[in-house]
Formats: C-alpha cells, sequence, structure tokens
C-alpha cells in the first residue's frame, strides 16, 4: 500500500470527515511533503477529530513556513 492509499484509508476513518475535507488532505500534505508527518499523527491519534488534525496540519504547515494563502492551491 502506497502513502497516498493508507492515507486515503486512515482520513476515511475520521469519525466526522467529509469529502471536501479528504480532498485537501490527500492533495496539500503531498504537496508539501509532510504526509508522512500526518500518516503518523493519524496513526497515534486514531479517534481525531476533523478539527484536531485541522489544528496539526495548521501547526505542521506553520512550523515548514508554508504560507497560509499557499496552502490551499493545489
Amino acid at each position: 500500500m502506497d502513502k497516498n492509499q493508507k492515507l486515503q484509508e486512515l482520513l476515511r476513518k475520521v469519525p466526522d470527515t467529509y469529502s471536501d475535507f479528504e480532498f485537501y488532505m490527500l492533495h496539500v500534505p503531498q504537496k508539501y511533503h509532510y504526509e508522512d508527518d500526518l500518516i503518523r499523527y493519524l496513526e497515534e491519534h486514531p479517534d481525531a477529530t476533523t478539527s484536531e488534525i485541522a489544528d496539526f496540519v495548521e501547526e505542521t504547515e506553520d512550523a515548514l513556513g508554508i504560507p497560509a494563502d499557499d496552502s490551499d492551491e493545489t
């Protein structure tokens, strides 16, 4: 199973997931090369909500220096 498939599988298990959230989380982390961090987070926090995951992604993007207005352009 490749990273994208693994990430998709984990995102579908998020209790309050929805299609736009899954789309964003599948594409933006890959674009900026932090999908391994997101996979690890989801594996370590299997009950995380979309809000908690979004907070993690925002913190990760801040740490990587990704401008907020750039992260949504896939």
